[in-house]
C-alpha cells in the first residue's frame, strides 16, 4: 500500500505496512493504538471493505503493521466504540466491518454536547440554522427527476403530482426519511451528515417526548411544499419553507415540554 508524505506527518515503516507517523501534537502525543486505528481505516477504504466483511485475522494483521496483540486489540476496540467495527467473539470471529450511518455520529456528538453542557434548545436553534441552507441547496444542485422520484417515494406509493399526494398513515415513519432526502440531495456530504446526527439526537431524545399527532397535517403540508420547491429548483422558496417548518417544530416543542428543551442533552 503506497502512502505518499503530507502534512500529517512523516511515514514509518512497521512490519509489512507503512503507517503514519503523527506530527508534534498540540495537547499530547496520539497513542500507537490511535494511530494504528486510522491506518486501519485507510487500509479498509483503500480496499474496498464493505459492511458484513471479514478483516483480516489478530495474527495477520499483527504481522501486517508490525504491532503486539494488546495494542491491536486497542486500536480496534476504539474502531468498535466509534461503530465502524464489529468484534465477533469465539470460534470464526474477529473483526468486521459495520453498517454506518449518522446515528453513530450522533451517539458520539451528544456525548461532546453532555460534557459542554449543551442544551436540547441549542440543537434546536441548530437545526433552524442548518436545515433550511440544505434544502436550498438541494433545490440548486439536484436533478429534478431524481429530485421527484426520491421525495415522492417518502409520501407514498402512486404519486405523481406534489398537489396529488395525500398524508402517509405512518408520517412518524416519513418524517425522518423525507428529511434525510433532503440531506442527501443537498450533495454536501459534511452538511448533510451533520444534520442526520443531530436530527437523530432530537428525533430520540424531544420528539419522542411528545404527541405529533396534532401536527401530522401541517407536517405533511411543509414537507409537500419543500418538496415542490426543490423539484421546481426553486432555492430561496425551498430555504424559506424549510426555516418555516423547523420553526414551527420548535415552537411546538416550546409550547408542549419548554422544561425539557432546557436540560443539558443526554448520552444514550
Amino acid at each position: 500500500m503506497k502512502h505518499e508524505t503530507g502534512v500529517e506527518g512523516e511515514r514509518v515503516q512497521r512490519g509489512n505496512r507503512t503507517l503514519l507517523k503523527p506530527l508534534p501534537p498540540r495537547m499530547r502525543p496520539l497513542k500507537l493504538a490511535e494511530v494504528l486505528a486510522r491506518e486501519i481505516v485507510e487500509a479498509m477504504i483503500e480496499d474496498g471493505v464493505e459492511p458484513g466483511d471479514v478483516l483480516p485475522s489478530e495474527v495477520t494483521m499483527m504481522a501486517n503493521y508490525g504491532v503486539a496483540r494488546t495494542t491491536l486489540r486497542e486500536a480496534l476496540r476504539l474502531l468498535e466504540a466509534q461503530g465502524l467495527v464489529v468484534v465477533k467473539q469465539g470460534r470464526g470471529g474477529g473483526p468486521v466491518m459495520a453498517a454506518v450511518d449518522a446515528s453513530d455520529l450522533g451517539r458520539t456528538s451528544a456525548l461532546y454536547y453532555r460534557l459542554a453542557g449543551a442544551t436540547y434548545r441549542e440543537l434546536a436553534e441548530s437545526k433552524v440554522a442548518l436545515e433550511p441552507w440544505l434544502a436550498d441547496l438541494a433545490a440548486r444542485r439536484s436533478d429534478p427527476e431524481q429530485a421527484r422520484n426520491q421525495l415522492f417515494a417518502t409520501f407514498g406509493e402512486g404519486e405523481t403530482e406534489i398537489d396529488d399526494a395525500v398524508r402517509p398513515r405512518g408520517i412518524w415513519r416519513a418524517t425522518p426519511q423525507f428529511h434525510e432526502t433532503v440531506y442527501a440531495l443537498s450533495g454536501n456530504l459534511v452538511l448533510s451528515t451533520s444534520a442526520s446526527a443531530m436530527s437523530a439526537i432530537f428525533r430520540e431524545q424531544v420528539l419522542a417526548a411528545i404527541d405529533l399527532s396534532p401536527k401530522h397535517d401541517d407536517f405533511f403540508d411543509a414537507h409537500r411544499q419543500i418538496a415542490a420547491a426543490i423539484i421546481e429548483g426553486r432555492p430561496e422558496d425551498a430555504h424559506r419553507l424549510s426555516h418555516e417548518h423547523q420553526q414551527d417544530i420548535n415552537d411546538y416543542c416550546e409550547e408542549r415540554i419548554p422544561e425539557l428543551l432546557d436540560r443539558v442533552i443526554e448520552w444514550r
